[in-house]
């Protein structure tokens, strides 16, 4: 064998001035003129070894014949079974195959060189699963490689991508369906297909950390050391830079930033658009719904295809969206299983709502004369066409995939032992109080506004964000003097907000009595989630369960930390192995995955308890 090639074992056959002759041996209906010849140096030149389980090849009575070396005695000698023979052979009579892949299997089959049927017996189960395997991830080795558990609608998505030219998408699943995991696939396939692949991610700051975990431990992006792979925050665009490929998690909240007034923010959205325009791939992660955030989602259809979305305007797709709801309500009554009188109506809405269509007019007629006949079974296989046909084709957008957690999916994707939440009322003299000043501040907002529907959509959402805030004194007594008020009455009842609530303790009012009813919930070895309204009440809220629980492990979750001690707390929370509590703001609601795996050697982790704190 010469180490200036990897060709493995050859034969020496001859010299070649100061150099050797290697013949390299690959089939037994090969001729020896074909046999590959290669002049090698002596330097780097060593014998090859011939070892027990050896396969190796020899001519007996003109028949070619093969075997496997089971011993080499100290001469030299080399004893080989055959299939119905076995005896000494000397070296020179017997040749190794190459360690080239054999790319023609004629020459054994034409010399009787099969092997035996029960080593193909016992292949064959490996290789009927491996098929399984490819088969079900589509073919897919990114998602194979990968350390999860495949699932149909995250391998779906994965693949709507891979096999487009141009893969500019949306991944939009409900929340919990696994939007990072089909990103991560895509990535693993991308980098399996070249290594040297530019990778910019740009990610909320106390998001990072999870999608380094996340892509190290499932995805093993660090194989890829001639890869490019970049983690940035969303709110450090000097940080970005244009890639092969660029994910965005939680994108709504960068294209939210569009028509902001703040010159800052709008410039941040501006270099966000920069960087995805000149970024050949493009990955979004929101699963922000599109009704009633037409603005917001407009603004990513654009990044995905400015030409088709360059005219469109916010009432352009609003109508579009309204008519896609239309659409998925009549789907959503659509059921092979009621009655025919109410089947025959659905399909009459749908014929109405899409004429001019053939296509869907052919399949709603194979569903109706289905229904005619009483064919159930072929009933439901029209009513799939139907749904598959308009989902594929009146979709909002072809690059916008959205799983949604139907009964249908839950049979494959359960979220084991979740329950029903139970309330937990507690009465409240602070919130009787801040609801009757925010129902004084709403009359004089209406009356000011009444007129003016736009005045009156600000209204609506800026008493919601009041209404969020009347868990915590300080914060809505903020919110009061900072709002404009447009008549006398209006700024008199955000005056009258201010003076009531200015000398109110929260903690006392709010939070003491929240974590004594709440420490008579939790349950030995538990794993809880408290999410509160505003950082400000994380803080109180954790001091009190502290002073309450003084055994029990008490973090915090804050927009006001550091992301490095974000990721921190968050180590700390999963390795939890007795009563933890972790309290925590608005930081923790999005892209946040708690839904932590056993460590090794464990058969089950504590419980799980989420607890929402509102008004």
């Amino acid at each position: 064998m010469s180490n200036t090639n990897a060709l493995g074992p050859g034969k020496l056959v001859g010299r070649d001035g100061d150099d050797l002759v290697l013949e390299y041996f690959d089939n037994p209906g090969q001729r020896a003129e074909e046999r590959t010849r290669l002049s090698v140096p002596r330097r780097g030149l060593h014998r090859f070894v011939m070892r027990a389980e050896t396969r190796v090849f020899w001519v007996s009575a003109g028949t070619w014949r093969s075997g496997r070396v089971i011993e080499v005695t100290e001469h030299g000698d080399i004893y080989v079974r055959a299939r119905d023979w076995e005896g000494h052979l000397q070296e020179e009579d017997l040749f190794v195959r190459w360690a080239m892949p054999l790319t023609d299997p004629v020459g054994f089959g034409a010399g009787g060189m099969l092997e035996s049927p029960l080593l193909a017996d016992l292949r064959r189960p490996f290789l009927r699963s491996i098929l399984r395997q490819r088969s079900s991830a589509r073919g897919m080795k990114g998602a194979l490689s990968s350390a999860m558990k495949l699932h149909d609608h995250q391998l779906e998505a994965a693949w709507r991508v891979l096999q487009d030219p141009v893969q500019r998408y949306l991944l939009a699943d409900e929340v919990g369906l696994g939007k990072t995991v089909e990103a991560g696939m895509i990535l693993r396939q991308l980098l399996l297909d070249d290594p040297h692949l530019s990778v910019q991610l740009i990610l909320p700051p106390f998001l990072i950390g999870q999608w380094q975990h996340e892509l190290t431990s499932k995805f093993f992006i660090e194989d890829f050391i001639h890869a490019d792979i970049r983690f940035a925050r969303n709110d450090q665009p000097s940080t970005w830079a244009p890639a092969d490929l660029l994910i965005v998690d939680e994108a709504h909240n960068l294209a939210a930033l569009a028509d902001s007034d703040q010159a800052g923010l709008a410039a941040r959205y501006a270099a966000f658009a920069e960087v995805a325009m000149n970024s050949s791939r493009l990955l979004m992660l929101s699963a922000t719904p599109a009704l009633n955030n037409e603005p917001v989602f407009l603004q990513m259809l654009k990044l995905l295809d400015p030409a088709v979305y360059a005219d469109t305007s916010v009432e352009d797709l609003r109508k579009r969206l309204t008519t896609r709801a239309g659409l998925g309500r009549i789907l959503l009554g659509l059921q092979p299983t009621l009655p025919a009188v109410l089947l025959r109506n659905r399909l009459g809405e749908l014929r109405k709502e899409l004429s001019g269509d053939l296509e869907v007019e052919q399949l709603l007629q194979a569903a109706s004369d289905a229904l005619q006949a009483g064919d159930r079974d072929v009933l439901k296989d029209a009513i799939d066409g139907i749904r598959t046909y308009i989902a594929e084709i009146y979709r909002v957008h072809r690059r916008m995939l959205r799983s949604r957690r139907t009964p249908a999916l839950q049979t494959t994707y359960r979220v084991t032992g979740r329950k029903t939440p139970e309330p937990l009322r507690l009465e409240s003299e602070l919130l009787v109080e801040t609801t009757r000043l925010l129902e004084g501040w709403r009359q004089e907002a209406l009356a000011a506004h009444e007129t003016d529907p736009t005045a009156l959509h600000s209204t609506a959402q800026a008493f919601a964000e009041a209404v969020g805030l009347s868990l915590d004194p300080e914060s809505l007594i903020e919110w009061a003097s900072h709002r404009g008020a447009a008549t006398v009455g209006e700024q008199t009842a955000l005056d009258r907000i201010v003076q009531d609530l200015t000398y109110t303790n929260r903690r006392q009012a709010v939070a003491e009595p929240i974590a004594d009813a709440l420490s008579y919930l939790f349950r030995e070895k538990e794993i809880v989630v408290v999410f509160c309204p505003t950082s400000h009440l994380v803080t109180d809220l954790a001091a009190e369960l502290r002073g309450l629980l003084p055994t029990t492990v008490v973090l915090e979750h804050r927009t006001t930390d550091a992301p490095e001690h974000i990721e921190s707390v968050i180590q700390q929370f999963e390795n939890a192995r007795d009563t933890t509590v972790l309290v925590a703001d608005a930081s923790a609601e999005e892209g946040r995955n708690f839904q932590f795996q056993p460590h090794v050697g464990e058969f089950k982790r504590p419980r799980y308890k989420l607890v929402c704190i509102h008004t």
